[in-house]
């Protein structure tokens, strides 16, 4: 298992009408973050969230055209082919208490949303391509310490 310290901490709103994945990737790639952690609270007017379908080894997308509360969005950041990589969670609400889950897509778009990004210290997680599951990962071999 690969070890971290905490570098520093990153905190911010992204705008209106952002799209959540684009914006806070755009934040962690200012940032120069190619190894860290964030979180993110607030609301959306639609969310897009994916769910890996492990027979068909790709995400089908979920599409909720409503305006929904983010209970809780959360993942980590790395780097894949050079390029700055979020792996984000969330689970949003709607005015019901119904809750919906899954892996953030592109297409979220925010009302408001604060941020928090902690920033690792060390060498860049990089992310490749594992044909088996035609998912990007963490190779065990980067996660060695």
């Amino acid at each position: 298992m690969r070890r971290f310290e905490v570098h520093g901490f990153h905190m911010g709103r992204l705008h209106e009408e952002d799209d959540l994945l684009a914006a806070l990737t755009e934040k962690a790639a200012e940032a120069d973050i190619r190894a860290g952690y964030v979180w993110a609270l607030g609301t959306v007017s639609r969310a897009v969230l994916g769910f890996y379908n492990q027979e068909h080894k790709e995400y089908d997308e979920l599409h909720y055209e409503e305006p929904l509360e983010i209970v809780s969005c959360h993942g980590n950041i790395s780097e894949k082919a050079g390029d700055v990589a979020l792996h984000l969670h969330m689970t949003v609400g709607d005015e019901f208490g119904q809750v919906y889950g899954g892996h953030v897509m592109p297409g979220n778009r925010v009302v408001v949303a604060e941020f928090c990004i902690a920033q690792f210290s060390g060498e860049p997680l990089r992310r490749e391509h594992e044909e088996d599951l035609n998912l990007d990962l963490w190779p065990f071999s980067s996660l060695q310490g």
